[in-house]
């Protein structure tokens, strides 16, 4: 029986909270008394004789079979009396037949009557059956006192009736369990008897019974008496007692020498009886059913072996702990990010094992770790080792084409045009975009705001300057000539009035009518007015030259800042380890292929009908089969198996010897899994211009045969 499920016949007397140890031994009295005053009479023994023994006795039988059901009542039916009232004009003498034929005066000397003796409520009664009839008309307030008085009576009647319920209730269950012992000649009036089989309900005491019986067991009687505890449970209805006879069955026990020790299979298979049996296991000794009881020498033992065990667990589970704060506080102490992720582990690129984490970037296995800490370190490790590989390519490209980053207030990537982080972007964040013709133009998607802004600055030196606009007169083409020599670059605008990116012309005024007028991310919104356009782009151009020169210092140390922090990435970057395929005479040797087969119509297979196929595959499928199986059994066999598709006549199969392919160098490994921001690089560095070759094969066509060309250079492909 599950806990909190009502064990018996009769709830145990408890206060609110947790049952003490009195209120259970004095429910175990209570039971056994009640059972053992039914033994006297079982058939004469009333439920009044049976309370009144146990209140005599200091039981209280307020809570004893309560809830019992009892029919319910109406309080009131029209045109009828009810049963109490009848039963009392009855004793009293008046004629019922007289009653119920509706005679008046029989009903109004029933009112005097009860009005004489007081009792209210037949009074109310029988006027309720006048006023039905119509012999006398009740007031709406009448008839509502006489309703409510009786009520009142029918509630203290249902009471009673209530309290007789439950003690015929209480007593019947007592009895039924009674019967079902009686069955088994068990005397309850014994010494020996043990008043906790009491707390089973009768009908499940007897599926309980019939369980045990189906399972082997003889002598239930003696059952009951060694382990009745089991018999206000639930472990007999669950298959407990089943699965622990089947487990001791498998260790060489049988019911019957179960049946002995009855107690044992009460207790819990998993909890108490499997662990035992693992510790005389251990203990190479051989296993006794008197050893799942409380033996002293093996229970120390089992006690001993635990003890090492949880001592060994905690000290792994402190080292575990040590590793997991050392990679917290070493990504706390490189600035390394927590990427989330919606794997069961929570964190990208971090994967359960049964043995522990396994950290994987891009299908490379980066190592098998203890913890999950630890897996996450070495996987961020490895993301910001690529991220610092990018920016250094990036600043490889800066110093070589001379490149000046545009810094922007108004970018959350703080670069002009590129746009980033995105929310949902994982590998990409950054986006760069430049106009070109009044239109947008996407440049691509980024692992860095920096290379992201790099890529804008060379696509916007790609971009041909607009021509300069004709001089306004002798003095703009003075203006232009100084600029010449000064070495200052016009900024040029096709949008623009005047021609040049900046200058406005004023309305309205004369003398200097031209003005400079700068960004919105600029603190101060113009740089003044000018008599020429020439003028106004001339002081334009020293601005921005002076904003270049100092963009230019800020980039130089951004630039140091990200070789060096690229250098100490690369040396923390962990080396990924791949799963390589190996012969079985060991690495470095060729790996076979699968044996090709070829079709023939004779069985002496003299005269083919095809070529051979490379894969079983494809002969299956040009022989019309759905699997390669039946042509293995062919080639085992010599059976047919398909048709030519074309002269549809049957064809039988061999296997030919196998075609060997050479494992490839490494160097040619290594080339081959290069991306194509690599193989530019390489290319560029070894003065091969990577615009001349359009796809990545391209360019690994040609680095091979540079290699082959000179072999100085094969010392850095080496692995």
């Amino acid at each position: 029986m599950v806990s909190g499920e009502n064990p018996g016949p009769s709830a145990p007397e408890t206060t609110r909270g947790k049952v003490t140890k009195e209120s259970r031994v004095k429910q175990l009295e209570r039971l056994l008394l009640t059972v053992r005053v039914i033994a006297k009479g079982r058939d004469t023994v009333t439920a009044d004789e049976v309370f009144a023994e146990l209140r005599a006795k200091g039981h209280d039988t307020s809570q004893l079979g309560k809830n019992a059901p009892i029919p319910r009542v109406r309080v009131h039916v029209q045109g009828k009396l009810s049963e109490s009232t009848r039963a009392w004009l009855s004793q009293n003498g008046h004629d019922l037949d007289n009653i119920d034929k509706s005679e008046q005066r029989a009903c109004e000397a029933a009112v005097r009557d009860a009005a004489d003796k007081k009792n209210e409520s037949v009074r109310a009664d029988v006027r309720l059956l006048l006023h039905d009839l119509e012999f006398q008309i009740l007031s709406k307030g009448e008839k509502t006192r006489m309703l409510e008085i009786k009520a009142e009576e029918h509630g203290r009647r249902r009471e009673q009736r209530q309290k007789d319920a439950n003690k015929n209730h209480y007593v019947e269950n007592m009895k039924a369990i009674f019967d079902v012992l009686s069955e088994l000649d068990i005397d309850v009036n014994s010494r020996e008897f043990n008043p906790v089989v009491l707390n089973a309900r009768p009908k499940q005491l007897k599926e309980r019974i019939e369980i045990l019986r189906q399972l082997g067991f003889v002598d239930i009687a003696k059952l009951l008496t060694t382990a009745p505890h089991t018999f206000v449970t639930t472990k007999i209805e669950s298959g407990e007692v089943g699965r622990t006879l089947e487990y001791l069955k498998e260790h060489g026990f049988g019911v019957s020498s179960v049946e002995g020790k009855f107690v044992c299979v009460s207790l819990h298979l998993e909890k108490r009886i499997k662990p035992r049996f693992a510790v005389m296991k251990d203990l190479v000794e051989k296993p006794k059913l008197r050893h799942l009881m409380t033996s002293a020498a093996v229970f120390n033992a089992f006690l001993r072996k635990k003890r090492h065990e949880k001592e060994m667990r905690e000290t792994e589970h402190e080292r575990y702990e040590a590793a997991a704060s050392a990679a917290l506080h070493a990504a706390a102490a490189e600035s390394l990010p927590s990427r989330a992720s919606s794997n069961k582990t929570g964190k990208r690129g971090v994967y359960a094992q049964p043995n522990g984490f396994q950290a994987v970037k891009n299908g490379n296995n980066l190592g098998f770790f203890k913890t999950m800490e630890e897996a996450e370190l070495c996987y961020n490790r490895y993301v910001e080792a690529e991220i610092a590989s990018i920016d250094e390519m990036a600043r490889l490209e800066v110093e070589k084409l001379g490149l000046v980053l545009e810094e922007s207030r108004t970018s959350s990537s703080g670069f002009k045009g590129v746009s980033g982080p995105r929310k949902k972007a994982n590998e990409k964040p950054y986006m760069a975009v430049i106009k070109v013709g009044g239109k947008n133009m996407t440049l691509g998607y980024f692992a860095t705001a920096f290379s992201a802004a790099v890529a804008y600055a060379k696509k916007r030196m790609e971009l041909e300057p607009l021509p300069l606009p004709p001089a306004s007169g002798e003095e703009g083409q003075r203006f232009l000539d100084q600029a010449h020599a000064q070495g200052l670059r016009l900024i040029t605008s096709s949008a623009s009035q005047t021609g040049y990116l900046g200058v406005t012309k004023r309305c309205g005024c004369i003398t200097k009518p031209y003005e400079a007028k700068l960004g919105r991310s600029e603190e101060k919104p113009s740089l003044g007015c000018y008599s020429t356009p020439e003028e106004a782009a001339i002081a334009l151009a020293e601005h921005y030259a002076q904003k270049r020169k100092e963009r230019m210092e800020k980039q130089t140390e951004l630039c140091a800042l990200i070789k060096t922090n690229a250098m100490e990435r690369d040396k923390r970057m962990p080396k990924p380890t791949r799963k390589r395929a190996r012969s079985r005479d060991g690495e470095g040797k060729p790996i076979p292929k699968k044996k090709p087969v070829q079709p023939f119509y004779d069985k002496e297979l003299t005269n083919p009908a095809h070529e051979a196929f490379p894969m079983m595959k494809d002969a299956a499928e040009w022989a019309g089969l759905k699997g390669d199986s039946t042509i293995g059994r062919s080639c085992k066999d010599g059976t047919v198996a398909g048709r030519h598709p074309d002269t549809r006549h049957h064809v039988f199969w061999k296997r030919l010897d196998p075609v060997v392919v050479e494992k490839p160098e490494a160097t040619t490994e290594r080339i081959a899994s290069m991306k194509k921001d690599r193989l530019i690089s390489v290319l560029e560095e070894l003065g091969q211009p990577a615009a001349e070759y359009t796809t990545v094969f391209t360019m690994r066509k040609r680095l091979l045969q540079l290699l082959e060309e000179n072999s100085d250079l094969l010392s850095r492909f080496r692995r």
